[in-house]
């Protein structure tokens, strides 16, 4: 099996997803960073839903929906 090398176009077109995904999660930043805070709130506080416990299942479900929504949003994509 030999791999072939891959153009510069090519590659380009392989990381346009990677790009738009960075960009809406880029421009969704406020909601990632509560999707983030509930982690770790999750993760390292002794104090809150979870407490001592670690991340669970379902413990950050509407931070993250609201993340989602909003980087399917800006990608004009649903998944």
């Amino acid at each position: 099996m030999s791999l072939k090398p891959t153009s510069a176009a090519a590659a380009q077109r392989n990381l346009a997803p990677v790009r738009d995904l960075a960009k809406a999660s880029a421009a969704c930043s406020e909601a990632g960073r509560r999707y983030a805070a509930c982690v770790i709130k999750a993760q390292f506080d002794d104090a809150g839903p979870g407490a001592g416990q670690g991340i669970q299942r379902g413990l950050c479900d509407q931070e993250f929906s609201l993340f989602k929504e909003c980087v399917q949003t800006k990608m004009k994509k649903k998944w």
